[in-house]
């Protein structure tokens, strides 16, 4: 032990400095800093081993509440906790990464990511698997230049206060599908194509005549820059 209360293991000085710069090995004990550094070069640096029973291995905690801990089952399969209380997380096995709920897996429970919280791509080599899908839908007040946000919403219902041009998009991807139902408000409404939308035979789109009609028009998306648009579906009622 050194003079200012440092403990120190297989090394004559303290370690490094606390933001693990240098390249000195061995084991610091700081009480001048409240902090634990151990630096090995290379292999681990530190060894968690948990004898007979199921359970945390570590537990992390923020003025005295656990928040957060690693472990092991029944079955070697390792979890991570982090929810207040330690009871959320995830659960890793051979087979797959699962939710977890105080070191077990839990079916049906949280969600990954959130709606002002979002994972960006999906890469996947095999079946995706849903129980029910939910295709975010935008509904709207619109007149005139009209541009649809495809890179939020899948399915569009626009009530039309006057006429309106589909402006082209630019976040449309290909393979995508859905429908845009149009809402006459007040009287009979017409609606023009931007460049990126297709009609069979450029014929464009003839809707319903009649005020507070509701048509159905189905698209796809063929590729960025080609939405084919569908035989509008006339006068729901």
């Amino acid at each position: 032990m050194d003079g200012d209360g440092n403990l120190l293991l297989g090394t004559t000085s303290t370690v490094t400095d606390v933001t693990m710069a240098s390249g000195a090995t061995g084991i610091d004990l700081r009480g001048s800093a409240d902090v634990i550094i151990a630096s090995r070069d290379g292999g681990h640096a530190f060894v968690a081993n948990r004898q007979s029973s199921d359970g945390d291995l570590m537990l992390f905690k923020k003025t005295g509440t656990t928040v957060g801990a690693v472990g092991v089952d029944s079955g070697d399969n390792f979890y991570i906790t982090g929810q207040t209380g330690n009871t959320g997380g995830i659960y890793m096995n051979d087979a797959a990464v699962s939710p977890a709920y105080q070191g077990a897996e839990r079916d049906a429970y949280y969600d990954l990511g959130k709606g002002a919280a979002r994972w960006k791509d999906l890469y996947l080599s095999g079946q995706a698997n849903v129980g029910t899908a939910v295709a975010a839908t935008q509904s709207a007040s619109v007149t005139g230049s009209t541009t649809l946000d495809f890179s939020t919403y899948q399915n569009f219902i626009l009530t039309m206060t006057g006429n309106i041009t589909l402006a082209q998009p630019s976040t449309e991807q290909a393979g995508q599908s859905g429908f845009i139902i149009f809402i006459h408000s007040g009287a009979a409404r017409t609606v023009s194509l931007g460049a990126d939308y297709e009609t069979a035979g450029a014929a464009g789109l003839t809707l319903s005549g009649a005020s507070g009609a509701v048509d159905l028009v189905p698209y796809v998306v063929q590729s960025s820059g080609n939405i084919l648009l569908g035989t509008p579906q006339l006068a729901f009622a």
